[in-house]
């Protein structure tokens, strides 16, 4: 039988055997039915791993992409923060410089009424101790600038003597000025205003 014939190619048998084969059909029957289970079998086997392959292809495509997003993911993130961490030490720098505006405008003015000589020298005091509360006022101004003051009152300038009084004159007092310089002109008047001026600071009593 042409099947058997096929079957038994490369398959060293004597001449002897093969004719008994030939002559028993239900042996021949059974080895061409072994040998067509194995070519199912071999079939089988080609498609499972056709298919493994397959799928081991889509998964392997699936975790790329899951890691790619994975990395998208993270390389947004940490744009994200990065950005966020610029803004926030951009705020911070920002609430550092108008703190020292602060400071140094609340310095200016009250070393402008002392009279400094230059404002270049508030360089020299330390503002370390200044704060600035939720009011936004500067905490511990008097204290830092006094202190500066008492020990370097060689950068403002010096006080004149009663500078800062304020001089009252009565209302009675003008009016008998008034009369003086009717009665003794002008030299009167401006003899008698000095005397005024005199006994409101103090000089003269």
């Amino acid at each position: 039988m042409q099947e058997l014939d096929e079957l038994l190619k490369g398959i060293t048998l004597t001449d002897e055997n093969k004719a008994l084969l030939a002559s028993n059909t239900e042996l021949a029957s059974l080895l061409v039915k072994l040998r067509d289970e194995k070519r199912n079998a071999n079939n089988e086997a080609k498609t499972y791993r056709t298919e493994q392959e397959k799928l081991s292809s889509e998964l392997k495509a699936i975790a790329d992409a899951k890691k790619l997003a994975e990395e998208q993911t993270l390389a947004e993130q940490g744009k994200f923060k990065e950005l966020y961490d610029k803004q926030t030490a951009e705020l911070e720098q920002e609430r550092i410089r108008n703190k020292q505006i602060t400071i140094d405008n609340a310095l200016a003015l009250k070393a402008t009424q002392k009279g400094i000589l230059k404002t270049d020298y508030l360089k020299l005091l330390d503002k370390s101790k200044l704060l600035i509360n939720d009011k936004n006022e500067v905490e511990g101004l008097d204290d830092v600038f006094d202190n500066f003051y008492k020990e370097n009152q060689n950068l403002f300038k010096a006080e004149a003597t009663n500078t800062n009084q304020t001089v009252k004159v009565d209302s009675s007092l003008l009016a008998q000025g008034s009369a003086g310089s009717q009665n003794g002109g002008v030299g009167a008047d401006k003899d008698y205003f000095a005397m005024l001026a005199g006994k409101q600071l103090g000089t003269v009593k």
